[in-house]
């Protein structure tokens, strides 16, 4: 949807963005910390950036804590340190700020 990704790159900017689809082609998972709303409008972003036959690959959870039974590549996390070092430490996911 090419209004989603403007107003995207509107409130993060193009670098941001641009670092977040790295991050996620680079690593196994990552974690964003913003509201849910946010989260879901930037993972469909970043989902919308991708060609259509690696989509199904890149699972993400806007709403369930970290849990290692669950194996999502898009996290989003609260702004709350401690989560956010528990999650670093447990699953060894880079955590992207908003």
């Amino acid at each position: 949807n090419e209004s989603m990704l403007v107003d995207c790159v509107n409130d993060l900017g193009a670098d941001k963005l641009t670092a977040l689809l790295a991050a996620l082609l680079d690593f196994h998972a990552i974690a964003v910390s913003a509201g849910v709303t946010d989260a879901e409008r930037i993972f469909s972003t970043l989902l919308d950036l991708l060609p259509p036959s690696s989509r199904p690959e890149f699972s993400f959870s806007t709403g369930l804590k970290y849990s290692p039974r669950r194996q999502y590549r898009c996290l989003c996390i609260s702004d709350d340190r401690v989560e956010q070092r528990r999650l670093t430490r447990q699953s060894g996911i880079p955590r992207a700020a908003q």
